[in-house]
């Protein structure tokens, strides 16, 4: 199993396979890829309970390294399960979610920085050319309750659609 995929995949190594349910040994659920059920596009799930890549630091401790690392990880997971399921587009759109557990109030816009690198991750993947306004179009991110349930998670969700070509 190659480095990349060892680290999208949260180290598991090849006995968990994503989008299946998942054995409690297998600790959280991993990131996976969907098709749309009408094939217009995918959603890229992602285990994120808090922002990997904020662009504000906040009070954070984290060193230049690891904020490397983090961006290196949420960019590889999104060229590792891109290039095992969406073929090369001419354009896309995207827009990413986040589905909070806790009613505290967040920043939409810190939110920009981690599509930034998950779209830079579609393009290592040759999803699409370039991640210029040319070849993607991004929505605004947004930030959404999770409905109650005991079994609910904070999660990220990438939605990448195929746009026409002009």
């Amino acid at each position: 199993m190659s480095n990349k995929l060892e680290a999208a995949l949260g180290g598991r190594g090849s006995d968990v396979e994503p989008g299946r349910p998942q054995p409690e040994w297998a600790g959280p659920p991993m990131p996976h890829l969907r098709v749309l059920d009408d094939d217009a596009g995918w959603m890229l799930w992602l285990p994120y309970a808090t922002n990997p890549v904020p662009m504000n630091r906040n009070g954070s401790r984290k060193t230049w390294r690891a904020e490397a690392r983090a961006v290196a990880t949420v960019r590889d997971t999104a060229e590792v399960l891109a290039q095992r399921r969406i073929p090369q587009q001419q354009r896309i759109r995207v827009r990413l979610d986040w589905e909070v557990t806790t009613k505290r109030v967040r920043d939409e816009d810190n939110l920009v920085k981690c599509m930034k690198h998950l779209v830079d991750g579609l393009r290592i993947a040759g999803v699409v050319q370039d991640d210029t306004r040319e070849f993607v179009e991004r929505l605004m991110p947004e930030i959404n309750l999770a409905p109650a349930s005991p079994t609910r998670q904070a999660h990220m969700r990438l939605w990448i659609w195929r746009l026409p070509i002009v």
